[in-house]
């Protein structure tokens, strides 16, 4: 499994979104999601050999109207989606998770 995030302070009543260009390369299945570490994440699974979402979005905590996208634009590329509203101020950390 590979993995990056980046922690991003946020404000209250804010939409926000985390989109990723991806393609498969010897790995093909993607976790994709903006955590929040004191009331949980909103992410989705998705399958990068074919571009389909293999998971719905279930939000967790204080994520509010969570949405998710898997584009093609491409050459096997895709453009992944996952965005929501904090009710809360907070530190969100965007993630990706290949394996």
């Amino acid at each position: 499994t590979h993995s990056i995030s980046q922690t991003v302070t946020v404000d209250n009543n804010k939409y926000y979104r985390f989109s990723i260009y991806l393609k498969a390369a010897g790995r093909s299945q993607c976790h994709v999601g903006l955590s929040d570490n004191s009331s949980g994440q909103a992410s989705i699974l998705v399958d990068l050999s074919n571009g389909t979402l293999l998971s719905t979005i279930i939000p967790q905590g204080s994520w509010l109207d969570v949405k998710s996208s898997i584009v093609s634009i491409g050459n096997g590329w895709y453009r992944v989606s996952v965005s929501g509203q904090k009710n809360a101020g907070t530190a969100i950390a965007p993630n990706v998770e290949i394996f």
